[in-house]
């Protein structure tokens, strides 16, 4: 006789205007839990959401829990995974709550860090107002700002100077996954031509002209065509790599990848198939 399998509550993420919010609503809503009749399922309890974490191997206590929906501190990006994971055994709608919990934890983070300039702020008065950090950074080589300051009676210049501006990406390396290690998260050995047959891409770069929380965007093309883009935010939840699977496995061609943000483009080719496969900068 074959046991029936379980069927579990799943609902798309709302438009939430807070982490808590979205939390709020996962956890009375039974996101991920055994569905008990027409009206959904039962919302979870602290015990039971830390249940369930721990057995994909993500360990949280109940106060932890407690201290997310109370709005008292802010998951980290893996036990926010974790919950996406609970929340479906379907790759698109777990990847659905993954983009919405982190997009709301980073608007979080950042609430916080303004709330907390305002505070110091506000403790101190009397101090000097600080520059403005400057989100743009010069784009000449070098850039030398000057100004006059009087103290005791005597002037000053003030002379600041700025070096030349980092590109976006550095060490873009592309290799097979018998030359990825999964430990350090690094391709092993450089390849710059790849047989027929070529299945998964492994992709990994530094991303030194790229500010932390923007986005940059990588752009793949075949023998000078776009056949793909995608975004992604330099944040905490990006792992430093990427990789690129078809199954049915790569045409031959020359392939580029360009890495894009601000307006500024690091582009680097390789080739598969039939060719010297000869690895450039453009």
């Amino acid at each position: 006789m074959s046991r029936s399998r379980v069927k579990s509550f799943y609902a798309d993420p709302p438009e939430a205007d807070s982490l808590r919010d979205l939390l709020h609503y996962y956890f009375q809503s039974g996101i991920g839990r055994p569905v008990t009749g027409e009206e959904g399922a039962a919302p979870w309890t602290d015990d039971q959401l830390a249940t369930a974490l721990a057995g994909i191997d993500i360990a949280v206590d109940r106060r932890s829990i407690q201290s997310w929906l109370s709005g008292s501190s802010i998951p980290k990006v893996q036990n926010l995974k974790g919950l996406a994971t609970l929340a479906s055994s379907n790759r698109f709608e777990r990847e659905r709550w993954s983009a919405a919990f982190i997009r709301l934890r980073r608007k979080a983070l950042d609430e916080r860090r303004d709330q907390r300039a305002r505070s110091q702020a506000a403790e101190t008065p009397s101090a000097a107002p600080r520059p403005t950090e400057r989100k743009k950074r010069l784009t000449r080589p070098a850039a030398t700002l000057a100004a006059l300051t009087l103290v005791g009676g005597m002037a000053y210049a003030l002379v600041e100077t700025f070096g030349p501006e980092p590109p976006v990406a550095t060490n873009i390396r592309f290799c097979d996954e018998a030359n990825f290690s999964k430990e350090t998260k690094q391709c092993l050995r450089e390849v710059t031509a790849f047989p027929d047959g070529l299945h998964t891409l492994m992709i990994t770069f530094d991303l030194p002209g790229v500010e932390r929380g923007e986005t940059f965007i990588r752009k793949w093309y075949r023998n000078g065509r776009l056949i793909h883009e995608k975004s992604s935010f330099n944040d905490e939840a990006w792992p430093g790599y990427t990789f690129w699977h078809w199954p049915e496995g790569f045409d031959t061609g020359e392939y580029a990848l360009q890495i894009v943000s601000d307006g500024r483009t690091v582009s680097r080719t390789f080739h598969v198939g039939e060719g010297d496969g000869r690895l450039r900068y453009r």
